[in-house]
C-alpha cells in the first residue's frame, strides 16, 4: 500500500501502523516519535494504516507531540500515586501545557 509522507509516497506492506513506518527510518528515529498526524487527525501510532493516507510523524516539536508527552507522564504519575502515595495527593492540569502533582507521602 502507499503512504504518503510529507509529500513523498512510500510503499509499506498491508496492515502497517503508524509505529511501523517510524521504524522504517532507521536508527534511533522511531524513538523520538510520541503520535501521527493520519489524513489531518491526531491519531496514535498504534492505528493502522490505509492505502492512500497522508502520514506525519509527531515528535515533542510538535504541539501535539508534546501533549502526548505531558499526557503519558500524567498517567504515569497517576500510577506512581495509586502504589506508592496517599490519596490524597492530586494530580492537577495546569492549562493545555502542563501539570503538576501534590504529593502527600506514606
Amino acid at each position: 500500500m502507499n503512504i504518503s509522507l510529507r509529500g513523498n509516497i512510500k510503499e509499506f506492506e498491508d496492515g502497517i501502523n503508524a509505529y511501523d513506518v517510524a521504524k522504517s527510518f532507521g536508527g534511533g528515529f522511531f524513538k523520538t516519535v510520541l503520535a501521527a498526524k493520519i489524513n489531518g487527525e491526531n491519531k496514535d501510532l498504534r492505528t493502522p494504516l490505509k492505502d492512500g493516507d497522508d502520514l506525519e510523524l509527531l515528535t515533542f516539536e510538535d504541539d501535539y507531540g508534546k501533549w502526548t508527552y505531558r499526557h503519558t507522564a500524567s498517567h504515569i504519575l497517576a500510577q506512581l500515586k495509586d502504589f506508592t502515595l496517599r490519596q490524597n495527593s492530586q494530580l492537577v492540569p495546569l492549562h493545555r501545557t502542563a501539570f503538576t502533582m501534590t504529593l502527600t507521602l506514606l
